[in-house]
């Protein structure tokens, strides 16, 4: 990184953040995922919204 430049936070989606939960995530996002990691990882508000509906409804299946 040239000197001076800001990193701008990588913002993963839902589909993305999930993924990770999975006992055997697929290679490429947990690829992507550990290239964005040290650049921090924000979350969206809409994307916690998503996981928690996720969790609420496994809740009731």
């Amino acid at each position: 990184m040239r000197e001076g430049a800001t990193v701008t936070p990588a913002t993963p989606d839902s589909l993305q953040t999930s993924e990770m939960m999975r006992p055997h995530p697929e290679p490429q996002v947990a690829r992507f995922l550990d290239g964005i990691a040290n650049e921090g990882l924000h979350l969206s508000t809409i994307t916690v919204w998503e996981i928690l509906n996720g969790i609420g409804r496994l809740d009731r299946e």
